[in-house]
Parts: C-alpha cells; structure tokens; sequence
C-alpha cells in the first residue's frame, strides 16, 4: 500500500517531509499564532514519517513461528 497523489503519484509522505524547513503557511499561523518554527518541523517531520511507515513493505510469513530467546 502507498499513499500517493493520484496525478504525479510522489509519495504523500516524500511531499511532506521536502517541507521541513519551509515557513507556516499564513493560515496555520492565524489558528495557531504562537507555534513557532521548530513546532512546524516537528509536526511535518512526524506526520511525514507516520505516512512512509504505511508505505513500508510488509513482513513476509515464512509459516513457522517466531525463535524465543
């Protein structure tokens, strides 16, 4: 499964993570007028990272249970 844009078909998360760094856009910064830049980056980094973890290959199952140590 990944989460694209339909048209161009780059990844969600790619897209968001190339806006770290980038300033708030003027309408996030009239709802939340004291978040400051680092606040920004977070919150496109972490949302960027939660979008590639759904574009992540899923485990394959060889059919026999997990070692236990």
């Amino acid at each position: 499964m990944r989460l694209c844009l339909s048209r161009s078909g780059f990844s969600l998360g790619q897209v968001l993570l190339s806006a770290d760094g980038c300033p708030a856009p003027g309408c996030v910064l009239e709802a939340f007028p004291d978040l400051n830049q680092d606040e920004w980056n977070a919150a496109i980094q972490v949302t960027g990272l939660i979008l590639l973890a759904f574009e992540a290959e899923p485990a394959t199952t060889t059919g026999r249970s997990p070692r236990s140590t």
